[in-house]
């Protein structure tokens, strides 16, 4: 097995996933990947538009995950309707009455 010497202490500073306003890439994501080791020395590096998406596509159960806690969240401190009991995980039958 290779190791990875990082005599440096190389390591992520920061991962940062944004919509584009403007430009060539409007209305596209792109990732900012910045490496910083103990000297303070640093290196960034920007990701295209479809790397970023390879990204946002590993996160996209804990994104969908999170957001439908939020919208239980948000209808329980309303006070306006119950939460629903239990979610429902995509492809996962749901019973109901005959008809």
């Amino acid at each position: 097995m290779n190791t990875f010497e990082n005599e440096q202490g190389w390591q992520l500073d920061s991962l940062r996933i944004d919509l584009v306003k403007w430009g060539e890439f409007a209305g596209k994501h792109t990732a900012k990947i910045t490496f910083q080791n103990k000297n303070t020395d640093a290196f960034t590096f920007v990701l295209s538009p479809e790397e970023t998406m390879a990204y946002i596509h590993l996160l996209k159960d804990k994104i969908a995950s999170n957001a439908g806690f939020l919208g239980q969240r948000l209808i329980q401190s309303l006070g306006l309707l119950p939460a629903p009991e239990e979610t429902k995980a995509i492809g996962e039958a749901i019973t109901h009455e005959a008809v």
